[in-house]
């Protein structure tokens, strides 16, 4: 199994991280505190469930940033490709989901448990997880508690299971004994079954009574039941009559609402003035959405008032001006010179504009813009792009003509002459287009076209705007001698327009600071005012006949009866559907049936469904008695049948036996399987477990032999006890090693298991810092020796150092 990518949401003080394409041998660096074995833990948390916090002292992990706890962890293995994701802390929640397909697994704890089986998540941390402090007991260890503690690496699973089927042995052993005047549970149990057999024998001596009253018990308690089921069926029926009753009352209180609801001539005369085209009109606009209709014109017609009262104002504004002006009426008038001077500007404007654009388009073109192709001159151009083709198809026939005779050959030939004469000319006018629009390529004139359209459109458009300029610019000089200065304007007669314009536009500024002109300026801007409120009026006004005619009312005080009785409608349909939803759809409907069957007449149909109760009540009460009196005789029944059962009945004994065969059954069911417990575990272990005990062993020989470069070459159990075989058969026991020697041994069987037991799966071997505690050398060793095991097994190592090598390493600080 191979661990490819760690995603955490929330765990400790990772949140939201992701290492991704992890190596068979992959280093973890960081400094202390920089998370190493946090994201341990978290890997072993996603494989076997998060802590839960029931131990004191247990790191739990909480997001220190608020994320969500947990993550997940793809994994590679023999069954496929995967991703284990466990969510939550304390409702954990696990899924795996097949990578390649996205299927999620139907139980995936089944799946984790078979794919680690037989580890638990100890045995997955005594084998393949370690760290420096488990390295560092090793020197405070006593004598014998390391030598259990390696003896223990060697035969790792037989003795743990033995002393679990021991222990259950004995606790089957206190439950019975072969003696049969034993007081251990399951023999007291067979003593209380010989006396119940006993008791039922003594009770049969009166079976026959006994029968026929339990025969007779059962004939009327049949009967009661029957009965029941009699009376249920009645009350049920009574039941749906009470509620047809009053689902009436509702429904004949709605009717009696709606009526009330309806629209009220006095009230509100509008809403009753034509009640048939209303209607009509509320058919026709069933399925349309006129309320923002009627809003806009309620707005529109708030408008309209205001305009009126605007209008109103702006007119009193105006009387006062003009009687102002009648006063002053010689006093020049300078409003048609300022039109006048308007209309130049605009148009010098707009001939600037043109003739930059003009120009920056003779830049495009290299300084001049030829005129766009004509009809006939795409056409040329067009038939020049593939007439060479003919030429040589014409030629090759010429020459197949000679071929076949010398007369053929000469027609064909003049033929050739004539079509390459033609397509000569033909390209030769197609030449002169194109020097026409040098330095452009074919492909750019033909691109350039819709530009060229579109310049010549700017052209005609100058020379209008010129012509323009003249006649304004006479208009203004005209417009002087209007306002009394003739002098000044054949002063500037035969200036240019811009001349004209501005020495027009300072004479205008000169007579702005003038009272008069002040006053025909205000009266300009309220005749102006006064015309534009008209015309928003006239524009207000279209706008409502509009929205108006669009659904068919005449008036605005139409649209809004209409409203209201809508809105009366409505709230009747909705009283009715609350009414529909408090009494049920089936039964509104039944109530509706009955009303139509009696023709509308509250009264019959009030009498009907009274009849009908009170028919139902009587046939309930006469199934009522039935059942009482079947209750009766079901109780004297049982009186006869209990007097001649005594004290307990024979039932009771028979199901007293019952019980006690039950319970022994499961007793000696538990019993026979602990006691069979230490002979399936011998038989399942037996020679298996010595095997693996000589694999571990012969596999930490060549581990230590590499760590210690051969200064130990193998490690020896005998009678139970280990020794270390040095140089020159030289053996010594596990006590007599120096510290450093116990550490690489502890390291060499360590590793051995975890590279020797034969499981489904070759599992991660997680290392968090184991190897602080050995000098450089023996450290280098240690290193080399797990880069070799990452070939078979995946190693993934935590370290401090970011000197150790990797092909990728992750620079935990980084994350910080």
């Amino acid at each position: 199994m191979k661990i490819k990518q760690i995603t955490i949401s929330g765990f400790g003080k990772w949140s939201n991280v992701t290492f991704t394409d992890l190596e068979d041998w992959q280093v973890f660096y960081g400094q202390n505190e920089a998370g190493k074995s946090t994201l341990k833990d978290f890997v072993l948390g996603v494989f076997f469930g998060f802590p839960t916090g029931g131990k004191a002292n247990v790191q739990l992990y909480e997001p220190r940033s608020g994320a969500k706890y947990g993550g997940f962890v793809d994994i590679d293995c023999q069954k496929g490709a995967f991703r284990i994701t466990r969510m939550g802390r304390v409702q954990s929640k696990l899924s795996v989901t097949e990578r390649e397909t996205g299927m999620d697994m139907p139980n995936p704890e089944k799946f984790l448990n078979d794919l680690f089986s037989p580890l638990t998540k100890e045995d997955y941390q005594n084998i393949y997880s370690f760290n420096e402090v488990e390295l560092g007991e090793v020197q405070r260890l006593t004598e014998v508690d390391l030598e259990q503690t390696l003896l223990s690496f060697t035969k790792p699973q037989a003795q743990r299971f033995l002393n679990w089927a021991q222990g259950h042995d004995k606790e089957a052993a206190k439950r019975f004994g072969k003696s049969v005047t034993s007081k251990r549970e399951l023999n007291l149990a067979i003593k209380d079954y010989g006396r119940l057999e006993n008791e039922r024998k003594q009770k049969q001596s009166g079976l026959a009574d006994y029968r026929r009253a339990e025969q007779a018990v059962l004939s009327v308690s049949e009967k009661q039941n029957a009965a029941k089921q009699a009376v249920a069926k009645r009350q049920a029926d009574y039941q749906a009559s009470l509620e047809l009753k009053k689902a009436w009352a509702i429904y004949k209180q709605n009717r009696s609402e709606q009526s009330e609801d309806a629209p009220n001539a006095s009230e509100n005369p509008a809403a009753t003035a034509s009640p048939a085209n209303f209607t009509v009109q509320a058919a026709q606009l069933a399925d349309q959405d006129w309320q923002p209709a009627l809003e806009e014109a309620i707005n529109i017609e708030s408008e309209l008032k205001w305009l009126s009262e605007q209008i109103e104002k702006n007119g009193k504004d105006l009387a006062t001006l003009q009687a102002q002006l009648k006063a002053n009426e010689g006093k020049r008038n300078t409003s048609d010179l300022k039109q006048k001077c308007k209309a130049l500007s605009q148009n010098l404007d707009r001939l600037f504009t043109l003739n930059q654009e003009l120009s920056q388009a003779e830049e495009t073109f290299g300084g001049h813009i030829p005129e766009p192709l004509s009809r006939r001159e795409e056409l040329i151009l067009d038939k020049s792009r593939n007439g060479v083709w003919p030429m040589v198809i014409t030629a090759l026939v010429a020459a197949a003509g000679f071929v076949l005779s010398l007369a053929f050959g000469l027609v064909l030939s003049c033929a050739f002459i004539a079509v390459a004469a033609h397509f000569t000319l033909e390209n030769k006018r197609a030449k002169d287009i194109l020097d026409r629009f040098a330095p452009l390529t074919k492909e750019e004139v033909f691109e350039k076209q819709a530009e060229l359209q579109a310049i010549v459109a700017k052209r005609h458009e100058r020379r209008e705007t010129s012509e323009q300029q003249q006649t304004l610019t006479q208009s203004v000089l005209n417009a002087m001698v209007a306002a009394g200065q003739k002098a000044q304007a054949e002063a500037i007669q035969g200036e240019s327009s811009q001349r004209i314009l501005q020495v027009v536009q300072q004479y205008l500024a000169q007579e702005e600071s003038e009272g008069q002109n002040r006053t025909f300026v205000r009266l300009d801007e309220a005749t102006t005012q006064q015309a534009d409120l008209y015309q928003k009026q006239g524009d207000a006004q279209k706008r409502l006949a509009l929205n108006l005619n669009r659904f068919g009312f005449e008036t605005l005080d139409d649209f809004k009866a209409f409203s209201v009785q809508q809105r009366q409608m409505q709230r009747s349909k909705d009283r009715e559907n609350a009414a529909r939803d408090q009494v049920g759809e089936a039964l509104w409907e039944k109530v509706q049936a009955i009303e139509k069957e009696c023709q509308g007449d509250t009264q019959k149909v009030d009498a009907r469904l009274n009849e009908t109760l009170a028919s139902k009540e009587t046939d309930l009460q006469a199934e009522k008695k039935k059942q009482d009196a079947l209750q009766n005789q079901l109780e004297d029944a049982r009186v006869e049948l209990n007097s001649l059962a005594g004290d307990e009945s024979l039932s009771a004994v028979d199901q007293k036996m019952e019980n006690q065969m039950a319970y022994m059954k499961d007793g000696f069911t538990d019993y026979l399987a602990k006691r069979l417990l230490v002979p399936v575990v011998n038989q399942a272990f037996l020679g298996k477990q010595d095997r693996l005990s000589d694999e571990v062993l012969v596999q930490g020989s060549a581990y230590l032999a590499q760590l210690s470069e051969g200064d130990y070459e193998e490690i020896v159990l005998e009678d139970g006890k280990l020794s270390v075989a040095g140089k020159a058969e030289s053996r010594f026991a596990i006590h007599e090693l120096s510290a450093g020697a116990k550490d690489i041994v502890y390291l060499a069987l360590r590793l051995a298991l975890a590279t020797s037991l034969e499981l489904k799966e070759s599992f991660p071997i997680m290392v968090d810092d184991a190897f602080v505690h050995l000098d450089d050398e023996k450290r280098k060793r240690a290193l080399s020796l797990m880069q070799e095991i990452a070939f078979d097994q995946q190693v993934l190592f935590w370290t401090f150092n970011p000197e150790v090598e990797g092909k990728k390493k992750v620079d935990l600080n980084a994350y910080s």
